[in-house]
């Protein structure tokens, strides 16, 4: 009888609340689970995008590189026709020039292109209370190419042979000596 009147034990009490917690602890892992499993999903598709713009930018650089090198090619080749009158063994000197200046003829055209699109002036921010406009880097670039190229052609320009100027006679002292006008 002392046991149908009688309080529930701690011990009880303590494995109700086990059980209790054993179920909340159940339910939790399912939902952790099901946002583990979305979230990983959303890393994969993340990591899938970022490959796939990679490739692509990856495939557009190659694109950019091997373009960039043909245009280079055929400004060596058209450099190299303009200078056919050069003696081999210069032309074998002046080889690197033509290629820096081909190089440089090349990337002056692709910033001609920037600065076309950006404008000649940037803003520019330093720090909380300083900022302004300036010179664009692309604009710096080209006009140091620009003094570049220009040494560069002055000097295959010396190379190429000296063609002696011939007088041609306009028959203008014919002219004056017959009009009388020699006096």
């Amino acid at each position: 009888m002392a046991a149908v009147g009688r309080k529930p034990s701690t011990n009880a009490k303590k494995t109700k609340t086990t059980k209790t917690a054993k179920t909340v602890t159940k339910s939790r892992p399912k939902t952790t689970k099901k946002k583990t499993e979305s979230a990983e999903k959303k890393r994969k598709d993340e990591q899938k995008t970022a490959e796939r713009y990679a490739k692509t930018a990856k495939t557009v650089s190659e694109d950019s590189e091997k373009k960039r090198k043909r245009l280079i090619k055929n400004e060596i080749r058209r450099l190299g026709d303009s200078l056919k009158d050069i003696p081999s063994e210069k032309r074998r000197l002046v080889k690197a020039t033509v290629e820096d200046a081909a190089f440089l003829t090349v990337t002056m055209q692709e910033l001609r292109d920037q600065i076309a699109k950006e404008g000649t002036e940037v803003e520019y921010k330093n720090g909380e209370n300083q900022y302004g406009t300036k010179q664009s880097p692309a604009v710096v670039s080209y006009l140091q190419m620009s003094q570049k190229l220009n040494a560069a052609m002055k000097v295959l320009l010396e190379c190429q042979p000296k063609t002696e100027v011939k007088e041609v006679d306009d028959k203008f002292d014919d002219f004056i000596v017959e009009r009388g006008d020699d006096d």
